[in-house]
């Protein structure tokens, strides 16, 4: 979307980041992220960060729902430690 938004020479009005990724932002160049220049109102919902999510803003406003730490309230069967269930549905 960030290339065809660039082609058109406008940002959107708002955007929603929904737990982005570890392995494809940390460490990345801004342009190839998300990041408040995206659009003209950034939010980032933060909720498995040091996991599979990060952990540093990168909207506006950032949101760690419940600080942001994995597993969240109520969502403790963890994928990776119960390999057994998952391999067996």
């Amino acid at each position: 979307g960030q290339s065809l938004f660039a082609t058109a020479g406008w940002k959107p009005w708002r955007i929603t980041g929904l737990d982005p990724a570890r392995p494809m932002f940390e460490g990345e160049p801004p342009d190839e992220t998300i990041d408040p220049q995206d659009g003209e109102y950034v939010e980032i919902f933060h909720t498995s960060g040091g996991k599979l999510g990060v952990w540093n803003p990168h909207g506006h406003v950032d949101i760690y729902v419940n600080k942001g730490h994995s597993p969240q309230p109520g969502c403790e069967l963890e994928y990776f430690r119960n390999s057994e269930l998952v391999i067996s549905t």
